[in-house]
């Protein structure tokens, strides 16, 4: 939910700095924590945390509404109506869970304007015996019930199941085999990464799996989701695929592989590769994590304006990078990157308007005002959370 509050003046004063602000920025998120080892140090309680920002272009305020411990190592979340699933990862079980969100009238203490806070109510959670959940999708059906897919990477397996809004309940699963190389370190077995609806016939889904550097197509049905024979996406050898996104109105989609840190532009239909940007090119390389010992590709996201596609990187470098789709529609080309915390598994553009960064390893939330393309390099406002790792707007 976002909501612009109107004013014809209103001043803060921190430290010995004064902001007058135009107008502000209301949003609230929910974020997704690791809370149990092997991810984290030490174990934490609260796995899913509601944040709210107040932003304008230069202030902003982050606060924490309220905070969930029905399930550990909150991966990823996907969000349809008024449901929002969550998927929990361990290395041998994993499990989805489905909230209501609730909405209630409550006061602001910074504006002092009545506003719709949410929060979430728990209605069904599933356990099941395969290992590393880390992406959710959702499907509206016809009869109006939703397919969730779950793609989960330690067991190679795209889980599926349904929801009426009363109920949640299994599908099927479809268990890949193929892997790239049994004697690597990431790509030793089947690794399902991400899992996406891919045209507009009804269980059309894309799997991508990181172990083989294939993307799958799947049909996925009221009794069990199947792979397509011989219709899989062939991405480099060794390049890891990790996250695919179509875009909203043009043919074009995108797969960022986390391995060989670029980006792939393909058709659509994944037929055709149309260009391949590495994301360590300069002036995006700069080294700010020295101490880290990987370098991988994390997150992709496209603009609500359908104009840019950004991604992160993490490890040595760690940044969030923005490209532009050119005139005709086709090539994506460089705009602005901005560095960021250690490990930014993940970020959300708000409205085009500001840039929330999840920093895993650095154990905070950034956020940066987002003018076309361009970063301002100072965030605007910060939070400290353990682990973060996704985010959903509300």
């Amino acid at each position: 939910m976002v909501s612009y509050l109107f004013h014809d003046y209103f001043g803060a004063v921190f430290g010995e700095k004064s902001f007058f602000l135009a107008f502000r920025m209301t949003a609230f998120f929910t974020v997704g924590c690791y809370t149990k080892a092997p991810y984290v140090p030490e174990p934490e309680k609260y796995s899913i945390f509601i944040v709210k920002l107040e932003a304008s272009k230069d202030f902003g305020k982050l606060s924490i509404i309220s905070k969930y411990d029905d399930i550990f190592n909150a991966s990823y979340f996907s969000k349809s109506g008024n449901r929002l699933f969550v998927v929990s990862e361990d290395q041998e079980t994993s499990s989805i869970v489905q909230y209501r969100i609730r909405r209630f009238d409550a006061r602001s203490i910074d504006s002092g304007k009545i506003e719709q806070t949410p929060l979430l109510e728990l209605e069904k959670k599933v356990e099941f015996d395969d290992g590393g959940a880390c992406y959710v999708s959702v499907e509206e059906l016809i009869d109006e019930s939703k397919r969730i897919s779950v793609a989960c990477y330690d067991s190679g397996v795209l889980r599926c199941f349904r929801s009426d809004g009363r109920t949640l309940k299994e599908e099927g699963k479809v268990k890949f085999e193929y892997c790239t190389d049994e004697q690597s370190e990431r790509q030793e077995s089947p690794h399902a990464h991400c899992v996406v609806k891919i045209d507009d016939e009804e269980g059309s889904l894309a799997v991508v799996d990181l172990g083989a550097d294939r993307v799958y197509r799947v049909k996925a049905s009221t009794y069990s989701p199947s792979i397509v024979p011989d219709a899989h996406f062939a991405a480099p050898t060794g390049s890891g695929p990790r996250h695919l996104l179509l875009h909203p109105t043009k043919p074009l989609s995108f797969l960022l592989l986390e391995l060989s840190n670029e980006l792939l532009v393909l058709s659509k239909d994944l037929s055709k590769i149309i260009q391949k940007i590495s994301l360590l090119n300069p002036p995006a390389d700069t080294v700010n994590d020295p101490s880290c010992e990987i370098q991988a590709a994390a997150h992709l996201a496209i603009s609500d304006n359908g104009e840019f596609v950004l991604c992160s990187n993490r490890g040595k470098v760690n940044n969030v990078i923005v490209f532009e789709i050119s005139g005709k529609g086709e090539q994506l080309e460089f705009v602005d990157f901005v560095e960021t915390g250690s490990f930014p598994r993940y970020f959300e553009l708000i409205e085009d308007q500001f840039l929330v960064i999840a920093n895993q390893k650095s154990n905070n939330l950034m956020v940066h005002h987002f003018d076309k393309g361009k970063i301002d390099k100072t965030p605007v406002a910060t939070l400290d959370l353990p682990s973060p790792v996704c985010i959903q707007i509300l």
